[in-house]
């Protein structure tokens, strides 16, 4: 990947004055919480960036103006950053959007008084992942999300997706959608889990190794059990009914082939449909960064190639946890300690044998995780006979409202690559830049051709990798304090 090509932040006048730290975590899940947490205890000063307004990511994030609960075991060494503890040599800023990073390192943020400039020696990539949610007649109607969406809305306002609210996709996440939508009031109808009982059981046993995730996945079943909320599996949503807004569903079974079985459907009443089929890893900062990527066969995404200390192929930049690569909460925290460890050995602030020791213990930790993401590749591979379900007329890029059939008719046409499907049909050319779209036309496009999704490369990304606003993009100085911890 290129490095990007904006002017030299040294030739231009029209920018505030650059903020400095020893170390910058773009990211407030897991891996970034424990990435911070680590390098701070070693003296290290860090700015810790996130764009939602409490830490945790996904996983962690706790509903707002309740207190923050215990985190597993697992996790304790970001219990201080999490609660909201006092930590030395740390600078908490939420609401900061992440929009750009320069070739030396210099941040860009967008948060409430505008966009502030940081910059450091080193930078710390824990940037999340996102659902794929298969594009399928009536997926644009309001009232229908990624589960993670549906997550999101209820812990932010307090507010649940729907009052008769379906969940459907495939992995463990729609299980916990299900079951915090369901204890928060909403009548959740069902969770189709696309994977057949077969198949999920294989999965699932792979985890026996690991007990306390064992363990967390009973729990779950346990909790939608006791709301009566029944869990099918093999089967999946396959189109949205309403007209201002999602009024029902139609639910069928997978077939062997994969494929769902619409003539065999069956009706569901709704006002709230949440999808996931996947996650994939938020890589555009790292792209925009120049970092190396790779194609991961088994999840069919694009990940963050690294070295065992969690560096990247651009010098000083660290990536860690989903955004990096999909391993789940308990390999992003070992990942974030290893990047906040190896940042204070390359400033000098730790060394000798225990650090060593440290580090060779971090790395048994991963070694004894690798039965889980045998589990995730299993859980979250891509369901491309689902493909099936964009229709001609279903719009695969929201941004630019491009229908399946342009895009099958490009390809049609002998457009091979994904910028030639973007050029020649706009699709991945809006606010997103092809972030919710161009794993779906990727995955069409292989379809097609009987190539790897991974020949196609990855879309270069532009500055601002992510919407903002006009707030957000304006260049004011913002005062450099931030909330401190």
């Amino acid at each position: 990947m290129s490095e990007p090509s904006a002017q030299p932040d040294a030739e231009r006048t029209d920018l505030p004055h650059a903020e400095r730290a020893d170390l910058i975590v773009i990211g407030a899940g897991p891996g970034g919480l424990a990435a911070a947490a680590r390098a701070a205890a070693c003296g290290i000063s860090v700015v810790l960036l996130d764009e939602h307004r409490l830490p945790g990511g996904q996983i962690f994030r706790r509903p707002l103006a309740l207190p923050a609960p215990a985190v597993p075991d697992y996790a304790r060494s970001i219990q201080a950053l999490y609660r909201g503890d006092a930590v030395p040599d740390l600078s908490y800023r939420p609401d900061h959007t992440v929009w750009a990073i320069s070739g030396d390192n210099v941040v860009y943020a967008a948060g409430p008084e505008g966009t502030r400039r940081l910059t450091a020696p080193h930078i710390v990539l824990a940037t999340g992942a996102y659902e794929w949610p298969v594009p399928m007649p009536g997926w644009t109607l309001p009232g229908v999300m990624t589960a993670g969406g549906a997550q999101s809305l209820l812990k932010a306002s307090g507010r649940v997706a729907g009052q008769r609210v379906l969940v459907a996709g495939a992995g463990p996440l729609i299980l916990q959608a299900a079951a915090q939508l369901a204890e928060a009031g909403a009548q959740v109808v069902a969770v189709l889990d696309a994977a057949p009982a077969a198949e999920w059981w294989a999965s699932a046993a792979r985890i026996l190794a690991h007990p306390s995730l064992a363990g967390e996945g009973l729990s779950l079943l346990a909790r939608l059990r006791a709301k009566r909320v029944p869990v099918k599996r093999g089967w999946t949503v396959v189109q949205m009914l309403g007209t201002e807004a999602v009024a029902g569903a139609l639910v069928a079974p997978v077939g062997a082939d994969g494929r769902a079985r619409r003539d065999v459907g069956e009706f569901i009443q709704v006002d709230a449909v949440c999808l996931g089929f996947g996650l994939i890893p938020s890589v555009e900062l790292a792209a925009l960064r120049g970092c190396a990527l790779d194609f991961a066969p088994a999840l069919g995404v694009w990940g963050v190639r690294r070295d065992p200390g969690m560096a990247t192929s651009a010098a000083g930049v660290y990536a860690v946890g989903d955004g990096a690569a999909v391993h789940g909460a308990r390999r992003a925290v070992i990942e974030g300690r290893i990047a906040g460890l190896a940042v204070a050995q390359s400033l000098g602030r730790t060394g000798g044998r225990d650090a060593a020791r440290e580090m060779a213990a971090l790395h048994k930790g991963l070694a004894r995780l690798r039965p889980l993401d045998r589990y995730l590749a299993s859980a979250f591979r891509p369901r491309t006979g689902l493909l099936d379900l964009a229709e001609d007329g279903v719009v695969v890029c929201r941004c630019e409202d491009v229908t399946a059939r342009t895009v099958r008719n490009e390809i049609g046409n002998g457009a091979r690559t994904l910028h030639e499907v973007k050029t020649s049909c706009r699709a991945g050319m809006g606010n997103c830049q092809g972030r919710n779209c161009m794993p779906t036309i990727a995955r069409m496009l292989a379809a097609a051709t009987g190539e790897s999704p991974g020949t196609f490369g990855y879309p270069k990304p532009r500055p601002p990798v992510r919407p903002c606003g006009a707030t957000g993009l304006s260049l004011a100085p913002a005062s450099p304090s931030g909330n401190t911890r």
